[in-house]
């Protein structure tokens, strides 16, 4: 694994007013120092389904504002505030990236994969769905526990580790032909029967 600088992503649920504190407690254990790069990735459930029903038919201005006034009060939250503190006086680039969705662990798994983070933070309502971040993902992954720790899922995902992988799953001495499968049957077994 190369020895650049690490790329941290927070997935935290920005729909809720929990969590940041959390890993503003935790900031610490995290595997992030000066030179490297920290995102804040909040991601906000899709807004009410009347805003989505005005959206489709047409009156999508009020919706679009509506987003941009979550995303601001987002960026103006006591922790996003006190959390990009803390990156600068540790020399740590940070940033802010808040999105809608329906879906917020398909919103954080594309937004990890694009930024090509090393490692991402799960919060306490993310890490639900650790099971579908091991499978989507091959950085690093973290949670954040209920006394406001961190805990080490797994390392990133070396080239290394995925031949291994793929290796041990189809071992060459399990490979069975395509006729192999297949029973033998006589002709007899084969032709209609007749009563």
């Amino acid at each position: 694994m190369s020895t650049g600088a690490q790329k941290l992503m927070v997935i935290h649920d920005a729909s809720r007013t929990d969590g940041l504190s959390a890993i503003i407690s935790a900031f610490e254990s995290l595997p992030v120092g000066s030179g490297d790069e920290l995102t804040l990735l909040g991601v906000i459930h899709q807004l009410s389904s009347s805003l989505k029903i005005m959206s489709i038919s047409g009156s999508n201005t009020k919706y679009k504002d509506d987003e941009r006034i979550k995303k601001e009060e987002y960026r103006k939250r006591e922790e996003v505030m006190q959390l990009s503190t803390i990156c600068a006086r540790n020399k740590i680039m940070f940033q802010i990236d808040v999105q809608y969705g329906s879906s917020p662990k398909m919103i954080a798994a594309i937004a990890a994969k694009s930024s090509r983070v090393t490692w991402v933070v799960l919060d306490r309502q993310m890490k639900k769905d650790r099971k579908f971040f091991m499978e989507k993902l091959t950085c690093g992954i973290l949670r954040m526990k209920r006394d406001n720790t961190v805990e080490k899922l797994r390392g990133p995902i070396t080239m290394e580790d995925k031949k291994l992988r793929s290796s041990k799953r189809t071992p060459s001495n399990e490979h069975v032909s395509y006729g192999e499968m297949i029973p033998i049957m006589s002709k007899r077994e084969l032709s209609p029967k007749s009563e």
